[in-house]
């Protein structure tokens, strides 16, 4: 029978196991193998971090001596080059501006070097003149500077002082497209030019929706009758202050009314009545175009022609 010692005694794992034995040389080499694995990962990964870093340095160096070789090359046969000193600046302004007025806004001076200019901010500064369209500035190897500009064509004055007149103090220019612009100089053809009279001049510039309307009503009437050469309406001002009502004064000082729409239907029922007044002789004084079916007019009537004196009489002779 078993005794008290074997019952206390633990029982023994006597379960079978797959697990081959290995011996003592197996389990040796398995970790010499691990150690080579492991410092040949650690040098390839060293080597390819050097390589790395030595292909980064590499094409650093190669970068920094073509963009240093490239600026010496370019200071000494452009920028340092006597060959491209500005000497001659020509410009073609349309007659808005002398060469040194071109000079003074651009800062274009001679005796510098044509490629230390910067030509857009020189374009930019002639682009803040109202009255010029276009800006073209180039350079014309070896020491010339091209100015080309165009201007803007004004059809028009806009004031809001209808007792004065009109002038670069107290008015502004408006174009063909509805752009105003503050006039850098007055050329004689402008002074003939038609006034528009409006209610604020600063309202139009700061783009009040209702004074542009009624701008934009008085442009396409100024428009409609500059294409027609042959028109017998020469207007001298426009009166848009009424806002519903465009008030038209003729060179003649006839007064004649249009409605802000259809500016071409309304010349069309004018032309006949000036032609008709012309025909007569007679002076249109007032029309009112607005009214769809009939055309209120008041005409003033040609003067009677002088009756021719009579000859003086003959004395008889004795």
């Amino acid at each position: 029978m078993p005794s008290a010692d074997d019952k206390m005694r633990k029982p023994t794992n006597n379960r079978p196991t797959n697990r081959p034995l290995r011996s003592s040389g197996a389990a040796t080499r398995h970790v010499l193998d691990v150690r080579v694995r492991r410092s040949t990962v650690k040098r390839q990964r060293s080597r390819k971090v050097v390589s790395a870093v030595f292909g980064v340095l590499l094409w650093s160096s190669l970068i920094a001596a073509t963009w240093f070789g490239f600026h010496a090359i370019t200071d000494k046969f452009f920028l340092s080059n006597p060959e491209y000193t500005l000497r001659h600046l020509s410009s073609e302004t349309q007659g808005l501006l002398t060469e040194s007025e071109v000079a003074e806004i651009t800062g274009i001076r001679r005796g510098v070097n044509i490629f230390k200019i910067d030509l857009s901010a020189a374009e930019n500064a002639l682009r803040k003149l109202d009255q010029i369209a276009t800006v073209r500035i180039t350079r014309d190897w070896p020491d010339r500077i091209s100015v080309e500009v165009t201007k803007r064509s004004p059809i028009s004055w806009i004031s809001d002082r209808p007792n004065e007149t009109p002038s670069a103090d107290n008015a502004i220019l408006i174009d063909r497209t509805g752009r105003t612009m503050k006039p850098f100089r007055v050329e004689p053809e402008f002074w003939h030019l038609p006034v528009i009279y409006c209610t604020s001049v600063e309202a139009i510039q700061s783009g009040d929706i209702l004074a542009v309307a009624d701008l934009t009503a008085a442009t396409d009437l100024l428009s409609e009758v500059r294409k027609r050469p042959d028109s017998l309406l020469k207007i001298r001002s426009i009166d848009i202050t009424r806002g519903h009502t465009i008030q038209v004064t003729a060179a003649d000082n006839s007064t004649i009314l249009f409605s802000p729409e259809n500016p071409t239907d309304q010349l069309e029922k004018l032309e006949p009545l000036l032609v008709h007044c012309l025909e007569t002789e007679r002076t249109l004084e007032f029309a009112n175009l607005i009214p769809s079916r009939y055309t209120p007019v008041r005409i003033q009537m040609a003067a009677a022609p002088e009756s021719a004196p009579a000859p003086p009489a003959k004395t008889p002779k004795r």
